[in-house]
């Protein structure tokens, strides 16, 4: 879980987290400037599962997400589950997403997909927006997925040895990025789609960096489909949503 001034929030999520599915929860205070490191470190001594990390500077949410996998990889993590830290998501649904890589031979990869976003509280203009955006990655990099911009995934261990993450963006458009790396390790036919539901309070409206957010994520896009190393070239994916 990465944490960037989540100390009112973060509590909330980790005391509800299916402890008898997860085995460890890895956590990195990314340079935050509330108390969210104190809030990890009481975390960490209240439960034995927990390891709280901290960047000394703000990385980047891509940043965050690097110093987790490293430390699954690290420590011989079988499943890495990437999860916001904001109540977005619901961390009860966490079996149902790490059950298709633990029990199909051909899912590496889970995304958690926002399904009920307007019946959520997700505002009408971003849900707008989101549904623009994703339709432009889809076409652009020939992918159908239903949403790329969930914080709600998982990964087995095999596919984070395979998929080049550190050449992801160190920022929020990393979740933009890890896609087209994806298709660069050749696992884009290893990766699911499972629904999940989402929780938005009236806050979700504010959000300043959106714009740059949105170009930042259409031209990572357009670099992995016609960037000279684009996985285009070597292969042509192939959807393995349900929606």
């Amino acid at each position: 879980m990465p944490v960037y001034n989540g100390a009112e929030t973060v509590r909330d999520v980790v005391d509800r987290v299916p402890w008898d599915t997860v085995d460890e929860l890895y956590m990195v205070d990314d340079g935050s400037t509330d108390d969210s490191w104190d809030v990890l470190t009481t975390l960490e001594s209240e439960y034995d599962e927990i390891r709280a990390f901290q960047h000394d500077e703000n990385k980047g949410y891509g940043g965050g997400q690097k110093t987790l996998y490293d430390e699954v990889l690290d420590r011989g993590g079988d499943i890495a589950v990437m999860i916001h830290q904001d109540e977005h998501y619901a961390p009860e649904e966490i079996p149902e997403v790490v059950e298709p890589i633990e029990n199909e031979d051909d899912t590496e990869i889970v995304f958690a997909p926002r399904y009920g976003m307007l019946s959520g509280g997700y505002p009408l203009h971003r849900y707008l927006g989101n549904r623009i955006l994703t339709t432009f990655q889809n076409v652009t990099l020939g992918t159908d997925l239903y949403e790329f911009h969930t914080g709600f995934r998982a990964y087995s261990a095999a596919a984070l040895e395979e998929i080049d993450y550190h050449n992801c963006t160190d920022q929020f458009h990393f979740d933009t990025d890890v896609v087209g790396e994806i298709q660069r390790a050749g696992l884009y036919d290893n990766l699911k789609e499972v629904p999940t539901d989402c929780y938005y309070d009236d806050n979700a409206s504010a959000n300043p960096w959106i714009f740059s957010y949105t170009l930042n994520c259409a031209k990572s896009v357009v670099n992995y489909r016609f960037g000279p190393d684009s996985p285009q070239s070597s292969q042509a994916p192939v959807s393995t949503s349900d929606d």
